[in-house]
Protein backbone atom coordinates (compact mmCIF):
# COMPACT_ATOMS: atom_id res chain seq x y z
CA UNK A 1 0.00 0.00 0.00
CA UNK A 2 1.48 3.35 -1.03
CA UNK A 3 1.76 6.34 1.30
CA UNK A 4 -1.09 8.10 -0.48
CA UNK A 5 -3.35 5.07 -0.12
CA UNK A 6 -2.55 4.87 3.60
CA UNK A 7 -3.27 8.58 4.00
CA UNK A 8 -6.62 8.29 2.19
CA UNK A 9 -7.57 5.25 4.27
CA UNK A 10 -6.67 7.12 7.45
CA UNK A 11 -8.76 10.13 6.41
CA UNK A 12 -11.75 7.91 5.71
CA UNK A 13 -11.48 6.26 9.11
CA UNK A 14 -11.18 9.49 11.10
CA UNK A 15 -13.62 11.63 9.15
CA UNK A 16 -16.77 10.41 10.99
CA UNK A 17 -15.01 10.93 14.32
CA UNK A 18 -14.12 14.50 13.40
CA UNK A 19 -17.70 15.21 12.32
CA UNK A 20 -19.06 13.87 15.62
CA UNK A 21 -16.51 15.87 17.61
CA UNK A 22 -17.36 19.03 15.64
CA UNK A 23 -21.06 18.46 16.28
CA UNK A 24 -20.47 18.02 20.00
CA UNK A 25 -18.29 21.13 20.09
CA UNK A 26 -20.99 23.09 18.29
CA UNK A 27 -23.61 22.07 20.87
CA UNK A 28 -21.44 22.50 23.96
CA UNK A 29 -19.48 25.60 22.91
CA UNK A 30 -21.24 27.41 20.05
CA UNK A 31 -18.97 30.44 20.34
CA UNK A 32 -15.85 28.33 19.79
CA UNK A 33 -17.45 26.48 16.86
CA UNK A 34 -18.39 29.82 15.29
CA UNK A 35 -14.82 31.08 15.71
CA UNK A 36 -13.46 27.98 13.98
CA UNK A 37 -15.90 28.36 11.08
CA UNK A 38 -15.06 32.06 10.75
CA UNK A 39 -11.33 31.35 10.70
CA UNK A 40 -11.81 28.70 8.01
CA UNK A 41 -13.88 31.11 5.91
CA UNK A 42 -11.26 33.84 6.23
CA UNK A 43 -8.47 31.43 5.24
CA UNK A 44 -10.52 30.33 2.23
CA UNK A 45 -10.99 33.92 1.04
CA UNK A 46 -7.31 34.76 1.53
CA UNK A 47 -6.27 31.64 -0.37
CA UNK A 48 -8.60 32.56 -3.24
CA UNK A 49 -7.04 36.03 -3.35
CA UNK A 50 -3.55 34.47 -3.44
CA UNK A 51 -4.58 32.15 -6.27
CA UNK A 52 -6.09 35.08 -8.18
CA UNK A 53 -2.89 37.10 -7.85
CA UNK A 54 -0.85 34.14 -9.08
CA UNK A 55 -3.21 33.69 -12.05
CA UNK A 56 -2.94 37.37 -12.97
CA UNK A 57 0.85 37.18 -12.75
CA UNK A 58 0.94 34.04 -14.89
CA UNK A 59 -1.30 35.62 -17.52
CA UNK A 60 0.90 38.72 -17.66
CA UNK A 61 -1.87 41.03 -16.50
CA UNK A 62 0.08 42.04 -13.39
CA UNK A 63 3.73 42.92 -13.32
CA UNK A 64 5.83 41.16 -10.72
CA UNK A 65 6.29 44.33 -8.64
CA UNK A 66 2.50 44.82 -8.49
CA UNK A 67 2.00 41.19 -7.54
CA UNK A 68 4.53 41.47 -4.73
CA UNK A 69 2.76 44.57 -3.39
CA UNK A 70 -0.60 42.82 -3.48
CA UNK A 71 0.78 39.77 -1.70
CA UNK A 72 2.28 42.01 1.01
CA UNK A 73 -1.11 43.69 1.52
CA UNK A 74 -2.79 40.28 1.64
CA UNK A 75 -0.23 38.96 4.12
CA UNK A 76 -0.47 42.03 6.35
CA UNK A 77 -4.15 41.23 6.93
CA UNK A 78 -3.50 37.71 8.27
Amino acid sequence: MSGLEKKNKCNLNTSPTIAVDAGMLSKQHPDIALSIKTRQAIRSVLNQIRDGIHDLLADGILEEAEGIKLMKVRDSNT
